[in-house]
């Protein structure tokens, strides 16, 4: 169940929570929040980027094949493929990280 975006009566939008089968067509009235708002056309999903840093907290700190650490000892990584590398490495799949 998706967030749909409204236009307030003040010239607003707002982003209401709705089930697909009970929201109204583009241009209909639904009240939200006891003021009469209208359904404006909304935008696609953003990209998800496939390369998202991530830190690891299963990973033994301060480990010397990590590509890099935060300053609390933890393993970074920057991409899958950096991580991959490091699971070949530490003889670990890329789940264990």
């Amino acid at each position: 169940m998706p967030d749909y975006l409204f236009s307030t009566p003040s010239g607003g939008t707002v982003e209401h929570f709705c089930s697909a089968s009970e929201v109204p067509s583009i241009g209909e009235e639904l009240e939200i929040n006891g003021e009469m708002c209208v359904r404006l056309a909304s935008y696609g999903q953003p990209l998800v980027k496939r390369n998202i840093a991530f830190t690891s907290h299963q990973i033994d700190q301060w480990h010397p094949d990590a590509p890099r650490h935060n300053k609390h000892g933890e393993a970074v990584f920057h991409s899958r493929k950096e991580a991959d590398e490091f699971g070949k490495k530490a003889g670990m799949e890329y789940d264990q990280l």
